[in-house]
């Protein structure tokens, strides 16, 4: 990054990444977890408008294979100052997943240099292999550094987090109004920040899903003088 305090040994990030992530994991997939204030506002399929509140009884429909892309853009007044990505495939019955993480400081500043990394998770066969850049070099992980790697990418990802936070729906389709807590934003951001801590922030926006399973999320937040922007599509 340009700030020397953002240039740690690729070991120490990955170690990093793989902490801050696996804290805000569940115990197992399907386990308990908090759920937010969801609402019907209006219905894609022209079903008429309903209300109500969204409790745990029974979950988000929950794909087996997803693809998805999450951004998050950090802003202060109307620059942005950071960009996070999260995107990939992650497949929760062959237990494959490849998926890819970037981050970019102050993206629209073209003078800078060595602002960004970017790094690759490919899980298969029970091996998890590591790629960083810079400084554009793959490392096969092993030992318990390998086991919370796998962990943190099916059960810490956006898509998985948002499933647990969003709770029962039932089969509904439609544009629903959805506000997360601090904590649930916490859990949802933390895996995209590079072992940055998210603030005591409430994100509130919209989630649009298809017969019960999630297809888009728009969520926006501020702190201060800083806007967080979240937004996640979901491929099937």
């Amino acid at each position: 990054m340009g700030d020397p305090t953002r240039r740690p040994t690729s070991l120490v990030f990955l170690v990093a990444l793989v902490v801050t992530i696996s804290g805000c994991i569940g115990t197992s997939w399907g386990s308990g977890g908090s759920h937010g204030s969801v609402s019907s506002t209006t219905s894609s399929h022209g079903a008429g408008t309903s209300t109500g509140s969204i409790t745990s009884s029974s979950s988000v429909v929950m794909l087996g294979k997803v693809s998805f892309k999450a951004v998050l853009k950090v802003l202060h007044g109307s620059t942005v100052v950071s960009r996070y990505s999260y995107s990939g495939t992650v497949d929760y019955t062959s237990k494959v997943a490849s998926v890819s993480l970037g981050v970019i400081h102050h993206p629209g500043n073209r003078r800078l240099t060595g602002n960004w990394h970017s790094k690759q998770i490919k899980i298969e066969n029970g091996t998890v292999r590591v790629f960083n850049a810079p400084p554009a070099s793959w490392s096969t992980l092993s030992g318990n550094v390998s086991v919370k790697t796998e962990e943190s990418i099916f059960y810490g990802n956006p898509y998985y987090t948002l499933v647990r936070i969003l709770g029962n729906t039932g089969s509904k389709s439609g544009n629903f109004s959805i506000e997360l807590s601090p904590s649930e934003t916490l859990r949802l951001l933390k895996p995209m920040m590079w072992g940055r801590s998210p603030p005591e922030v409430s994100l509130h926006g919209w989630v649009v899903l298809e017969n019960g399973g999630i297809t888009s999320v728009l969520l926006e937040g501020e702190n201060g003088d800083t806007r967080y922007i979240f937004k996640m599509e979901v491929f099937g």
